[in-house]
């Protein structure tokens, strides 16, 4: 007998259940609770491993060399009451202070950051841990008179580890 060759096994069955983009909170701590709300995108690690190449004899053989993250990003919706925009500049701030021109100390502006996940109940699923993150680029938005949209924010984060957690 021919195996049936469509999809309805994955529609009713638990084990087939996809991780939606849209189920997720990002926790950046001093920012206060409230911030994960606001956020309307995020881009999960990038990990890349460089190979090294061994040559012996006629030929080379690779192995794993330095572990390289890229570039974090993410987005959040300006806020006038939670002032968000003021507490990403006090942030940003920390590593480079607009006023004095000095830059901070890395223990205190760098900070261990958390993208969760959740299932469509809103049963945890797993996070990723940013390991000293910091906001690197900071782009506060524009205001435009032709629209009623939220205020986007946008912000570029480099971190030193990335790992999941369960």
């Amino acid at each position: 007998m021919a195996k049936a060759y469509d999809a309805r096994h994955l529609s009713n069955n638990k084990s087939y259940e996809v991780q939606r983009s849209n189920h997720f909170e990002v926790i950046i701590p001093g920012l206060g609770e409230d911030f994960t709300l606001l956020v309307s995108r995020c881009n999960l690690p990038e990990v890349n491993i460089t190979p090294t190449e061994l040559p012996y004899g006629n030929t080379k053989v690779k192995v794993a060399g330095l572990v390289e993250y890229g570039e974090g990003s993410l987005e959040v919706r300006d806020s006038i009451v939670k002032d968000t925009e003021l507490k990403i500049s006090k942030w940003q701030d920390q590593v480079y202070n607009k006023e004095t021109g000095k830059m901070g100390w890395a223990s205190d502006y760098k900070r261990d950051c958390k993208v969760n996940q959740y299932a469509p109940d809103g049963t945890y699923v797993r996070s990723w841990v940013l390991e000293g993150a910091w906001p690197s680029t900071v782009t506060y938005g524009e205001m435009d008179y032709t629209n009623g949209e939220a205020k986007p924010i946008a912000m570029t984060l480099q971190y030193d580890q990335a790992r999941i957690v369960r």
